[in-house]
């Protein structure tokens, strides 16, 4: 029996959309790892420049309001079907999916300064895709208007991603800088910010930098336990890198001290976890204008020799304690590691 040259086209394409997908659902789990259970490494974070968990820590990893990898799994099935159907409208998706994988690629070279070798698997997959539907394009005659296509291939995905942002839990985030702390606030007997309970049986102190992805997914992870532990209070204690010896290790440190002149450290500390780029000098003027503070007076007081002696000393504590991880934490004085707390918190 004679082949069919319609199916030998799609063959390729359809087993490189495949490979999207699991690539994709891959993504995903690193994710929800990342969030979830911070101490879990990626295969692939071998350092610095090779680190998925720093990608997946990034804000770029989300895009409305849903994982990229969630994207990416849909994105990926809903072209499968589309191939299969020999559909027109394979060819933009195709082409759009191309074009975001080089621009995702280029935000981890320039932006996040890290690549993944996963994302990188699904990126190749997309550009791959877009070469073979295009190349082959005279396959894809099908109408888009079709009713199979229209349901199976535009209108059942556009219902998958709306059920995930309505129903999908934001296990990426804590609570938004743009409204108030939803668990009680204040400030120890030495004057460092905690939040949780009142009147706490466990007090955790959390050292953190505001430039360190994985401090961002660490206390995000802290302040979502709040929510099932009203006994616990997390203590905000700052671990800048380099221990304030270069200035700038110390700049986000300054700005959370001086949102609290102004009444919102925990906005400002969701804030610089959300928004502060390992690579980007801050932008005094957007900080205040985002967190509604008054400008001149952060001005003052970033530039304060005070704030910054203050910042010196909290750095100077870390060292003291011996906290050498980011984060790090203690319970009634003493060191403990992240798998320790898990057990209690």
């Amino acid at each position: 029996m004679a082949s069919n040259p319609s199916r030998d086209a799609r063959r390729l394409p359809m087993c490189l959309a495949a490979v999207g997908v699991l690539f994709s659902v891959w993504l995903w789990v690193i994710h929800v790892r990342t969030y979830v259970a911070p101490r879990s490494d990626s295969v692939c974070s071998i350092n610095d420049t090779f680190d998925c968990t720093r990608v997946a820590a990034s804000k770029t990893s989300v895009l409305l309001g849903l994982p990229l990898a969630a994207w990416g799994v849909v994105a990926f099935g809903a072209l499968l079907f589309l191939i299969w159907r020999r559909s027109k409208l394979a060819l933009p998706i195709a082409g759009v999916m191309a074009l975001g994988a080089v621009v995702l690629t280029l935000i981890q070279i320039f932006q996040i300064g890290s690549l993944c070798f996963v994302c990188e698997g699904a990126h190749a997959a997309s550009l791959a895709l877009a070469f073979f539907v295009f190349k082959d394009r005279a396959e894809y005659t099908a109408d888009w208007k079709d009713e199979t296509t229209l349901k199976y291939g535009v209108l059942l995905p556009a219902s998958v991603l709306l059920s995930l942002f309505m129903f999908l839990p934001r296990y990426w985030g804590a609570f938004s800088y743009k409204a108030p702390p939803p668990f009680p606030t204040g400030k120890t007997e030495e004057g460092f910010p905690w939040i949780g309970a009142e009147n706490p049986s466990l007090t955790i102190h959390e050292f953190t930098d505001y430039r360190c992805p994985h401090c961002a997914y660490g206390s995000a992870r802290s302040l979502r336990k709040l929510a099932q532990r009203s006994d616990v209070r997390i203590v905000r204690r700052q671990h800048p890198r380099l221990y304030c010896t270069v200035p700038a290790a110390c700049e986000a440190v300054r700005v959370a001290y001086c949102a609290e002149a102004q009444g919102k450290f925990w906005q400002a500390d969701r804030y610089l976890f959300e928004n502060l780029e390992p690579r980007k000098s801050l932008d005094l003027p957007k900080i205040a204008r985002d967190l509604k503070l008054d400008e001149g007076e952060l001005e003052r007081c970033f530039h304060d020799p005070k704030t910054q002696e203050r910042a010196n000393a909290e750095a100077q504590a870390a060292f003291k304690y011996k906290i050498i991880d980011t984060p790090g934490y203690m319970i009634d004085g003493k060191r403990i590691k992240l798998e320790e707390l898990e057990e209690i918190f």
